[in-house]
Parts: structure tokens; sequence; C-alpha cells
């Protein structure tokens, strides 16, 4: 064990190898002091279980510096780690991956068991049998991002409160992760169960899950969850809003169902949902659909690009019945610019305008679903303050003037910002368009 002492109220900054007594030092944490793994292969052949607190003004931090990995055991019950009612936590670079045979086993990655102010940043997590990442237990101010999860069996990435609505997390931020390769018919890239509230969906990469890419949960009049510019692509269905939410400036293509899907899970808490400037194209079924909106007043739908000119576009019904229309009454619906079969919307209250399909984006092949020159999506959103315009784009940009409909504001001919493709989101904006587009979704299982 290195042990240095640093300036910070002699907060003291550990190192351990992989030879060392983990527990030991972990005994020893103060709020204010760090561990820092240094390169080597650890082996977790039973469950770490930590409680760590830090204050405020003194977190504990934990890192692993590059070359350290940790491998779990297949034959490991519940989780590689385990945080047990932590506060004041950082966890940062750890590389973390199932042993061989992980594809049939059950064991998670890491566990959040209650607790709050805990960040989880810059992680790479993989081959997992359930989740890779599940906050569980009463958890405020969790924070997940920039890390790669992927690889599960059966299970999803990154799964936020409990099933049977037995806890809460609140005031949460997952946010500018790359999540691939999730499997089982249940399994999402993110998971909100009933009960979570205020969290916010950010800046995510997520495609090849073989259920739901993101699904937001019932709030139980809570305060909103938030989905706001991720790129959602070969799914089942693209994102599933169950609760309270703002869903804006997504851009999600290629599913294998509905691109957006809407329903009442029937806990008494249906409402407040806001679903405007994302961009749904290329879907196999509906683009968009709203199930049960009858019961509630004051849910939007406004100003989405949603393009399958020889499929179905936006669904609006009130029971299983797909003939059954739901009433539009106490609800904004307008200026949807539409390309594909729609049904119970209506042209003569603006519910939407026709789109000239995909020659209103630049190039669908290329994954590029920036405005074209002479889209129709330029200039063309309902300005009304009603339809929760964002302040910004899926790139960045700033929203100004007269929006645009969609998940992109129109700042000259070619877009500005990250072509979307397998990888982080970036935020830099290049203007410049890129010599190659993305042709294709070249999952490897392998990576």
């Amino acid at each position: 064990m290195i042990l240095f002492l640093s300036s910070m109220a002699f907060a003291s900054d550990y190192a351990i190898n992989p030879e060392e007594d983990l527990a030991v030092i972990l005994g020893n944490l103060q709020p204010g002091d760090s561990l820092t793994f240094t390169p080597g292969e650890y082996n977790i052949s039973e469950a770490w279980t930590w409680t760590l607190n830090g204050t405020s003004g003194a977190p504990i931090t934990i890192q692993a510096q590059e070359g350290a990995t940790f491998t779990i055991s297949p034959s490991v019950s519940g989780a590689g780690l385990v945080l047990a009612d932590c506060s004041w936590l950082n966890l940062s670079g750890f590389e973390m991956t199932g042993g061989e045979g992980w594809d049939s086993a059950s064991f998670k990655g890491i566990v959040v068991s209650g607790g709050t102010d805990i960040s989880l940043t810059n992680l790479r997590l993989s081959n997992t049998g359930g989740a890779l990442i599940q906050v569980t237990g009463d958890t405020k101010r969790i924070t997940i991002q920039d890390s790669k999860l992927h690889n599960t069996s059966n299970g999803s990435a990154i799964v936020m409160g409990c099933s049977d609505v037995s806890c809460w997390t609140e005031d949460s931020i997952i946010n500018h992760n790359w999540i691939y390769n999730i499997y089982g018919s249940e399994a999402s890239a993110i998971r909100l169960h009933h009960g979570s509230q205020g969290v916010g969906v950010l800046d995510n990469v997520i495609y090849a899950i073989e259920g739901t890419g993101i699904y937001m949960g019932s709030t139980e009049n809570g305060l909103p969850n938030i989905a706001n510019a991720n790129a959602v692509w070969k799914t089942n269905v693209g994102i599933s809003v169950q609760g309270s939410a703002q869903v804006q400036n997504n851009v999600i293509f290629n599913t294998d169902s509905h691109g957006i899907s809407i329903s009442d899970p029937g806990r008494g808490a249906y409402g407040q949902i806001i679903v405007s400037f994302n961009s749904v194209v290329n879907t196999a079924n509906w683009g968009i659909r709203v199930d049960n909106w009858s019961s509630v007043e004051g849910n939007v739908l406004a100003n989405n690009a949603v393009c399958n000119p020889i499929g179905k576009s936006i669904n609006l019904i009130d029971s299983d019945e797909e003939d059954e229309a739901l009433p539009h009454e106490g609800h904004l619906i307008t200026t949807n610019l539409l390309c594909g079969f729609t049904q119970n919307l209506l042209d003569y209250e603006s519910h939407y305008v026709v789109g000239d399909g995909f020659s209103d984006f630049i190039t669908i092949e290329g994954w590029d679903f920036y405005p074209s020159e002479s889209s129709q999506l330029i200039d063309a959103a309902n300005p009304d303050g009603n339809t929760y315009i964002p302040t910004y784009d899926f790139n960045g940009v700033e929203r100004v003037g007269s929006p645009e409909i969609g998940a992109y504001e129109w700042d000259g001919n070619s877009n500005p910002g990250w072509p979307i493709q397998e990888g982080f989101k970036s935020f830099e904006l290049n203007y410049e368009t890129p010599d190659n587009y993305v042709t294709g979704c070249c999952v490897d299982s392998n990576q």
C-alpha cells in the first residue's frame, strides 16, 4: 500500500495493487480521501461490497488507472461491486467485465443499493448476465456518464428503481454514455422503473438493443423524467413513455417496432407528457403511437418530424382497437411533419403537415437527419411556447427565430454537428460536411 498525504484538510491518497488487502484500505478511508487502483488484473471471485461516506465538501474518490482491469467470476452472486448506502462518492475509470461463461450466468456489474450523491463516470462495463449498472433502494442524485456499456445476455444496461415501486430514484442524470448489444426481450438500454422521477437521460448513443432503447415508467406524481438529444436505433421500441416526461430533440430510426410509444400503465399518474421536436424515421411500425390520453389533459405532441413514406407515421388510439380514436380535446397536438399513413389526426386542425419524404433530410442512407436545403422542416415549427421549444437542438445549436420541426435547428446547408455513428456523441461543431457517412450498423459482439 502506498499512502500520500494531500493538502485538503490532511486527506489521504492511497494506491493499491492486486496483491494488497483491499479491505484494510477501504476501512481507513475518510471524507476527502482517494484510492487509486494501479495497473494489473483484479479478480472478483466474491462480490465486493463497499459502504463509503464522504461529505459535500470532501467526497471520497475511487479511481482506476489505465491498465487496471476487473474480472468478475461468473460464480459471483448478485454483482461484482455493490455500493451499499454510500454518499458523496466518486467512482471512475473502472474497466470491469465478466469472465468466461458470463453469458450463461446472472450476475450484475455494479449495483448502487441506496445512497445519495454518487457519481459513476468513465466506466467500461461489459459481459454480464444481468444489468451492467443497477440503481436500487431509495437513492438521490446519482450520476452515470461518459461510460461505455455493452454486452448483457439477459439484462438492461442501466436500471433505476424497483419494478414493484418499493424504492425511488430521484434527481439523477444518465448522460453521454455509449450503450449497445443489450439482449433479452424485456431488456432496455436505460430502464427507469415506476417511481423514478426527475431523471435526465441526455446525449446517449444507443443501438442494438433487443428490447427498448429508453423506458420511462410512471413518476408516481413526481417530477417528470427527461429524454433529450439521444441517438437511438436498431432497437425494438426506441423510447417508451408511461409517465410524466419531456421527450425532445431525440433522433430515432431503424427500429423493429415503434419509434416512440406512449401508453398508460394504469397507475393513476399518467399525464404531463411532452413529446416535441423529435426526428423519427424509418420505423417498422408506428413512428409515434399514443394510447389512452382520454382520461387526462395537458399532454403535448408537437413539431415532431415522423417519416415513413411507405409505412406508418402517427397513430392516436384510446383502446386496444386500432380504429377507436383518441379524443384530442385538452391536449396540444400541432404541426407534426408527417410522411406515411396517419390515424386519428386531423390535418384541418393543424395536427400535422405533409412532408416530402426522405428528401426532407440530407441522407437517410447516411444517417444524416439534418434538414436538406429545400426541406419542409425549415422555419415550419409552431413557435407557441406551449410546445416547449428546447433552448438547444440535438447538436447543441441554439434554437433562435422561427424554429425547425424535428431534432435539428437549421444553420446552413450542411450538418454542423456530430455525424451519427457508433461511439460517444461529440459536441464539437465542425461546419464541414464529413467525407464519409456511416452506411450501416456493424455491431461487433466482441467489442
